[in-house]
């Protein structure tokens, strides 16, 4: 009878040494499931950096154009205001110029009008 009960030990040992052996290989490839799931996650989130670095570099390369182009429009703005000053004086000078000229004219006519007419 001893030797049926330390067969039946032995069995038992044998049994819950396979269901340790069972249970280390599940957590094996539950901890190599959780590795790998954990390495897809790192490799997601350095392309979704890699992204966000893109993202804001395009961002501040769209920042300096818009700057470079604002600065652009004040410059043409100030050249519109000169020219338009230039303009205005170029026609007040044309309009000088046209009321002398019909000045004279006006002269000229009344004194040959007085010659013509004395």
């Amino acid at each position: 009878m001893r030797e049926r009960e330390a067969e039946q030990a032995r069995n038992d040992i044998a049994q819950l040494q396979q269901l340790k052996h069972q249970e280390a290989d599940h957590y094996k490839r539950a901890i190599e499931d959780i590795r790998i799931t954990h390495e897809e996650n790192i490799r997601k989130l350095m392309l979704r950096d890699e992204e966000v670095r893109l993202a804001h570099k395009e961002i501040n390369e769209l920042n300096d154009k818009s700057n470079h182009q604002l600065a652009e429009i004040d410059a043409l703005k100030l050249v519109i205001t000169e020219l338009e000053e230039k303009n205005r004086k170029l026609s007040e000078k044309l309009n000088e110029i046209i009321f002398n000229k019909a000045a004279v004219y006006k002269q000229k006519t009344i004194e040959q009008l007085r010659r013509g007419g004395s």
